[in-house]
């Protein structure tokens, strides 16, 4: 549920609205009204890299694909992540998880 309402997943059936926008018809709507932070663990996208986490956020957020690395090497700087980048999604903590996901 959690995914569909932040706008990562479709309903396989039905509608989920935030704040009244479809998440599925109007998701640039929702994207900027929500913000998630699972503590759950291997909740499915922890095998892969913090870049790659990082860079399917910014994605779903629109960055545009030519400025995504430039973008994603700028921010990590800004958070402490650098050095965290290339490391599995699982093994970092709750802290950097949250970070990546920023």
């Amino acid at each position: 549920m959690i995914r569909i309402l932040s706008t990562l997943l479709l309903p396989s059936s039905g509608s989920a609205r935030v704040m009244g926008w479809d998440v599925a018809k109007q998701p640039e709507k929702v994207r900027p009204l929500i913000s998630t932070a699972s503590g759950a663990e291997r909740a499915g996208y922890d095998y892969i890299t913090a870049r790659g986490i990082s860079g399917s956020f910014h994605s779903c957020m629109g960055s545009p694909q030519r400025s995504l690395m430039k973008g994603i090497n700028e921010f990590s700087e800004m958070l402490g992540l650098t050095d965290y980048l290339d490391k599995k999604f699982y093994t970092l903590s709750t802290g950097y998880r949250q970070r990546s996901r920023s």
